[in-house]
């Protein structure tokens, strides 16, 4: 199996920034923008304004997104800004799934997690420069506890970073050793 590495963790946490540096120093292929890159296509400037029941949708395809970008653009090896984890996380704080629905969700993506080599959390440290194409700003910390959560529950071996840039990249060398 190819090596992946993933960053999980609220937006604005610097997932991004770490793989533009992380997949040059180890070559990796970069999975980056999934959720974005989705938003533009189906024209949604606004996550929160759009219906709970609609974002459930939207979760899903972003969900099977993910999967698919990882199934087939790194099949050799990736290094990813968004993990099944996020997904799961802002699903849960920003739709409206539940019973059966929510637990058959919530299964697939325990089931995927463990796909990952490795899986790097970065937590809220700081206030993002760029606030454009992000979602609200006031749900870092309640995305953050969600994925932390689940990340224990799961009894998932993960690197919680912590500092700057240089700092970060040094503690996911140690990991990854």
């Amino acid at each position: 199996m190819a090596k992946n590495l993933v960053l999980c963790g609220a937006h604005g946490t610097g997932k991004s920034t770490l793989v533009d540096v992380l997949s040059k120093m180890y070559e990796m292929y970069p999975i980056q923008k999934t959720v974005r890159s989705y938003w533009d296509e189906i024209g949604v400037g606004e996550f929160e304004r759009l219906p709970r029941d609609v974002r459930t949708v939207t979760q899903k395809d972003i969900l099977m997104r993910q999967i698919n970008r990882e199934d087939t653009e790194g099949a050799e090896g990736f290094i990813t800004d968004r993990s099944v984890i996020d997904v799961l996380a802002y699903t849960y704080i920003s739709s409206n799934m539940h019973g059966s629905d929510w637990e058959i969700f919530k299964q697939l993506v325990k089931e995927r997690v463990s796909y990952y080599s490795y899986i790097v959390y970065t937590p809220v440290e700081f206030t993002p420069r760029d606030k454009q194409g992000r979602a609200d700003l006031h749900l870092q910390e309640d995305i953050a506890e969600v994925i932390e959560g689940y990340l224990k529950e799961w009894n998932v071996t993960y690197l919680k970073v912590s500092g700057h840039v240089p700092e970060r990249v040094s503690q996911i060398e140690e990991f990854l050793k």
